[in-house]
């Protein structure tokens, strides 16, 4: 059984939460809505570039490099990803 921590509860695309907020990896996946699976990968790989603290084993993204990374990635329509290295 898990027990969700104040962290888990709270809304991660809150305005409340400020840029300089570190999100755990598992809240930085859920923000994304990603796997933890994915952001391990492009950290090993480097296949994005989104920021991120290592203290120790674990591992941090602020608030405000998820919004920027959110942000770099929107489009108004397809012909502008084909410059993009996915």
């Amino acid at each position: 059984m898990t027990t969700n921590t104040k962290k888990d509860q709270f809304d991660l695309h809150s305005e409340s939460i400020s840029d300089s907020e570190l999100l755990s990896q598992s809240q930085a996946a859920k923000f994304l809505r990603l796997s933890e699976h994915a952001l391990q990968s492009w950290r090993t790989t480097g296949r994005y570039a989104l920021p991120f603290t290592k203290c120790g084993r674990r591992v941090f993204y602020t608030a405000g490099a998820l919004r920027a990374f959110m942000a770099s990635r929107t489009f108004t329509h397809t012909q502008e990803t084909k410059n993009e290295k996915f």
